[in-house]
């Protein structure tokens, strides 16, 4: 069995394997577990992935709303364009209606007033 130094040393030694294997063992624990970690946290849902995910809903609907926003500013202008290009057609067909009667009035004002030239000359020659 060897003297009380050699055991001692001998004692020393296992332990420090055995100190070593236990290390080596937590490690390869460690890093196993790692993998099978990383996959048990794509699979729990936490609280910081619940906000995350509330945050990118934030943002989509935020993104929706914009989208819709702009998308009814873009109908309101073209339809205010319309609106305003049938004002400005129905403008100037008013404006062409108001020639056409100026021009028939004055019209009538000269065949009035050839009229009247005309019934003056007339009674001239009765009298």
């Amino acid at each position: 069995k060897g003297n009380k130094s050699e055991r001692a040393a001998s004692k020393g030694s296992k332990r420090k394997s055995r100190s070593l294997e236990r290390s080596r063992e937590k490690s390869r624990l460690r890093s196993g577990s790692k993998g099978s970690h990383s996959k048990y946290d794509r699979n729990v849902v936490t609280f910081d992935k619940i906000k995350e995910e509330r945050e990118r809903q934030r943002l989509r609907e935020r993104e929706r709303i914009l989208r819709e926003e702009s998308k009814r500013s873009r109908e309101e202008s073209v339809r205010q364009d319309r609106v305003e290009r049938m004002q400005r057609s129905e403008a100037a067909r008013l404006d062409r209606e108001r020639e056409k009667l100026r021009i028939e009035r004055e019209k009538l004002e000269r065949e009035k007033a050839e009229i009247i030239r005309l019934e003056r000359e007339r009674q001239k020659e009765e009298r």
